[in-house]
């Protein structure tokens, strides 16, 4: 009805519209509610969505290989092009305030993969850091040996590939504490010291010498030493040598109890001692390379990771399964893992 006002421009398109509308139903058979009793069914429409204000996500994927100096650094997109003006391809300094620089052209948490190779440490922290997804790669799952060319760019390019496939062969990223274990554990000083006692026995099979003792560091081995008469130039690598050896049995037993005072609360270091044959040199290696044992989804992962597994062809009905891989990612721990399955 009239109330004296001007019908407005958007009322009239409003009540125009509801009259096709409802034309359009009855003439389908719809109904809809009215006050006259009839009925209409009116059909709801979604209102379009403008993409306007959408933001949309690019996937930057970066590979870098460290060196002791300098690093190559390779940024690409989901295409495959190079990305950034900085981090296309870019050779930096071993230095954070370089690594976050070119970091910073990647964009918003990038996905980095970084070989654990030379010195990793110090550039998957600044990473993390940065908000970067990290995956650290193992490079013997890498199968690179075979490659015709093979160079940092090359390297970096292949990271990215497979990257974005999905096929990196990764590797534990390590907590500080394990790491600092790690060191300890890793100086192989023992092997240092045997090579050393090799060198001194091939001085003397230099000359037709054969100890009267087996152990020429025990009472009897010295006092035989010190009576021998060499010329003055195999004399003095032979006292060197045996000056050499007093100094790594030194640090031997340092580093044995510092192992020891670091793990003498460890629930796993005490369990695993109780294996026949470990003592706690092999289980010092065993809990620092293992660290969190959590990571492993069963005993045969575990295994697997130790490269203690056989190696499995299977080709339609036929089976065959060889030696151990020793394809696992850690090597310090095999050499152990495995004089424990020959032991009684």
């Amino acid at each position: 009805p009239d109330g004296g006002f001007g019908a407005s421009p958007s009322l009239e398109g409003a009540a125009l519209a509801a009259s096709s509308s409802a034309e359009a139903v009855k003439s389908g058979g719809g109904s809809l509610s009215a006050r006259d009793g009839s009925s209409t069914t009116l059909a709801a429409t979604k209102p379009a969505r403008s993409r306007a204000g959408r933001r949309t996500v690019v996937r930057r994927y970066v590979a870098i290989d460290v060196r002791l100096s300098p690093s190559v650094v390779v940024a690409e997109n989901e295409a495959g092009e190079k990305a950034g003006e900085k981090v296309g391809v870019a050779c930096i300094d071993n230095d954070l305030f370089a690594l976050a620089e070119a970091l910073r052209d990647a964009g918003e948490a990038p996905e980095v993969a970084i070989e654990a190779t030379c010195g990793w440490y110090w550039a998957v922290d600044v990473l993390q850091e940065l908000g970067a997804n990290v995956f650290l790669v193992n490079p013997s799952g890498l199968a690179w040996e075979n490659r015709r060319v093979k160079g940092d760019y090359r390297d970096c390019c292949d990271l990215l590939d497979r990257m974005r496939l999905g096929k990196l062969p990764e590797a534990w990223i390590a907590p500080h504490a394990v790491r600092e274990l790690r060191e300890p554990v890793r100086a192989r000083l023992v092997m240092l010291r045997t090579g050393l006692k090799a060198q001194l026995k091939a001085v003397l099979a230099k000359h037709g010498l054969r100890p009267p003792v087996k152990d020429l560091w025990g009472v009897a081995g010295p006092v035989w030493l010190d009576q021998l008469d060499l010329p003055r130039a195999c004399t003095t690598r032979i006292e060197s040598i045996r000056d050499l050896v007093e100094v790594y049995d030194r640090e031997i037993d340092m580093l044995g109890r510092e192992i020891h005072r670091e793990l003498k609360d460890d629930a796993g270091y005490r369990a695993i001692q109780a294996i026949p044959g470990v003592g706690p040199t092999i289980a010092a290696i065993m809990v620092a390379e293992i660290g969190d044992v959590g990571r492993f989804k069963s005993p045969e992962a575990l295994c697997s990771w130790a490269g203690l597994t056989p190696k499995h062809h299977h080709c339609d009905t036929l089976v065959r399964r060889g030696r151990i891989s020793t394809a696992g990612s850690t090597p310090p721990a095999r050499r152990p893992a495995w004089g424990l399955t020959w032991s009684p």
